[in-house]
């Protein structure tokens, strides 16, 4: 009952275009009704205000999905809405979003652009599992050796039974645990 209240009194400001007053009772009511805020401010563009309550109410993970629908509603491209993203202080966010994409030179401009190069590796490492499980084996390869992992390298040619390219791979990578026993 008290629900119903709340969510009603919100409605009826939200309706009246008084949003701040609406915010107030949909903050006040009980559980996620924080979210009908949200929702009512992306519906009107107010992306800032839409950002403040998710961030305030909900967290970082709220503040994170804001901020990516924010950019990807307003941005032309995928460069451009992870420059955003990242501008809004989330650069692994933004890395993120584009290597769930498979957009990997997009990450890897991103984590050169935004300070993040510790994330190189990672993307290195994330395009090579795409290409091995697409079959571009030696594509893989090259990006496993960028990501320093030689090892997956050369578990990825053994399960292919490719033994002279494991092989080749432990002896060029110089690496002690990545030799074949």
């Amino acid at each position: 009952m008290l629900d119903d209240t709340y969510r009603t009194v919100a409605e009826q400001f939200e309706s009246k275009g008084n949003f701040s007053k609406a915010e107030q009772y949909f903050c006040e009511g009980p559980g996620d009704m924080w979210e009908s805020a949200v929702s009512m401010y992306r519906r009107r563009d107010r992306w800032e205000d839409a950002k403040r309550v998710a961030k305030a109410r909900g967290g970082k993970d709220a503040f994170e999905k804001v901020v990516v629908d924010h950019a990807l509603a307003s941005c032309r491209d995928l460069i451009s809405a992870a420059r955003m993203i990242a501008s809004s202080g989330l650069v692994d966010a933004a890395i993120d979003h584009v290597i769930n994409l498979e957009d990997y030179s997009v990450a890897m401009l991103i984590a050169e652009e935004f300070g993040a190069e510790r994330r190189i590796p990672d993307i290195h490492l994330k395009q090579a599992m795409h290409l091995e499980d697409t079959g571009r084996f030696a594509e893989a390869e090259a990006e496993f050796l960028l990501a320093g992992k030689p090892r997956e390298a050369i578990d990825m040619y053994t399960h292919q039974k490719d033994w002279a390219a494991a092989l080749r791979v432990a002896e060029i990578s110089g690496d002690e645990d990545s030799k074949i026993p």
